[in-house]
């Protein structure tokens, strides 16, 4: 860093060592992942390969301690598998604090030495680790996306929400000696003059003291309210581009949460995991490969009937016993489509199960849609993509309705849905959701 370049968020400090324990059942297991020990929680439903998958890089009481495996288990039960490397090694701050509350650090401990240490060591470890994982949990046709969450931030000066370029969320507390009111303004100004225009999203908790989203003393209701909300928002903001990157596409998602200290190159926003996902830059569908009609030759308003025919046909022209030498599908692709020279059975068999399941397909079409249209062109950003069946329908009204995070409505209307509107705005504020519905043509006299 060089001189000129201003500290905003300060190293670990004595308000980083504050904890209060506590206390409930964990649910997760201990597994070695690249020869790091790691705390993996899973989500309700257990699969040899996750759609979701979310690294949690801890505070420096490590993934071991127990509020961090509680944190992890709270957002595996929303869905995501969760794995927490344990870079310490087994050697976390906690081994050096004295009294019974864990308030203070042993008389003479260089706290600025041993975080120097465990740095280098995680700077060794994460790399290697994270090849694990995709190694472990990763195919071929895998996405990868790289979005990031922090807690009351250390260690963090003006480059790394100046260079930003991935979305980045930020939990913070009103006191905050290593965030400061100041610093943190600083990093919103910084954020919202970039021309790299990150997404990024701040999230302030008033009269709750740094440490409150991991380590508050959850007795005392505001904080206990304020850890509870942090963590919420937190999926909110996974999900958000969970269901606008990858969801329909069944491919795997990496996706990072970084509580308030990790290594070195894990706290630098400038690229947060390149090496996960150097390429990703805006929260759409890759649309890179063939798209999943195209894949089977079918047009987007194809009947559950023909996904299924187009299915079983390109299986049966891919299959080597048939035609070994036919390792690819010749009319849907364009011929100017350098990928399209070796088709995956696999992806074949992920489009066949996106859209021959309703709730998938919506989403996919959605996700689609926003990459053709949404970006660039001057219009609205979806925060996230509803199913229509998660709406509430007004008896006789013809409308449907569903509640936004601001306590408003959003609401469409029969007439909506048959012009083909699916962007619909808040009554409230300014945010908007991609409706998902698909409009059935009935016979006359089938009701």
């Amino acid at each position: 860093m060089s001189p000129e370049v201003k500290v905003l968020a300060s190293p670990p400090g004595d308000c980083c060592v504050k904890t209060v324990q506590h206390s409930g059942n964990t649910v997760g297991t201990l597994v070695d992942i690249g020869g790091v020990n790691t705390y993996v929680s899973f989500p309700p439903m257990n699969e040899d390969q996750y759609p979701c998958i979310l690294m949690y890089f801890s505070d420096i009481f490590s993934p071991l301690y127990i509020n961090n495996k509680l944190t992890m288990d709270f957002y595996a039960s929303k869905g995501y598998l969760v794995l927490g490397p344990d870079y310490f090694e087994g050697d976390s701050i906690a081994n050096y604090l004295e009294g019974e509350t864990g308030f203070s650090l042993r008389s003479g401990f260089d706290l600025e030495g041993w975080v120097s240490t465990k740095r280098e060591k995680a700077n060794e470890l994460v790399p290697k680790f994270v090849e694990a994982v995709r190694a472990k949990y990763g195919r071929e046709t895998t996405k990868y996306a790289a979005v990031g969450a922090i807690a009351h931030p250390t260690d963090l000066d003006e480059d790394h929400f100046r260079k930003a370029k991935k979305p980045i969320f930020l939990s913070c507390a009103e006191i905050d000696w290593s965030f400061p009111p100041a610093a943190r303004h600083k990093a919103e100004e910084l954020l919202a003059a970039s021309s790299l225009k990150p997404e990024y999203h701040f999230q302030l908790f008033g009269h709750v003291e740094h440490g409150f989203a991991v380590r508050g003393d959850v007795s005392v209701p505001r904080i206990r309210w304020a850890k509870e909300e942090s963590a919420r928002g937190i999926i909110g903001w996974f999900d958000r581009f969970c269901k606008i990157i990858c969801l329909c596409s069944a491919a795997l998602k990496l996706f990072t949460y970084k509580s308030s200290w990790a290594d070195n190159n894990l706290s630098r926003l400038v690229d947060l995991h390149s090496f996960v996902a150097d390429k990703l830059d805006t929260p759409v569908l890759l649309v890179d490969e063939p798209d999943y009609y195209t894949l089977l030759s079918i047009p987007p308003t194809a009947s559950p009937a023909d996904i299924k025919a187009a299915y079983h046909h390109a299986l049966l022209i891919l299959h080597p016993d048939r035609n070994k030498k036919a390792l690819l599908l010749s009319s849907p692709i364009s011929p100017t489509n350098s990928s399209s020279t070796a088709i995956d059975i696999g992806r074949i068999k992920d489009a066949y199960q996106t859209l021959s399941t309703p709730k998938l397909r919506v989403e996919y079409d959605a996700a689609l849609h926003l990459s053709r249209n949404g970006e660039g062109k001057g219009g609205p950003r979806p925060a996230q993509v509803i199913s229509l069946e998660d709406f509430a329908e007004d008896e006789g009204m013809g409308v449907w309705s569903h509640p936004c995070r601001c306590g408003g409505v959003y609401r469409i209307g029969e007439q909506e849905m048959e012009s083909g509107q699916h962007l619909i705005g808040c009554g409230s504020c300014s945010e908007v959701v991609w409706a998902g519905y698909e409009i059935i043509e009935c016979d006359d006299g089938n009701g």
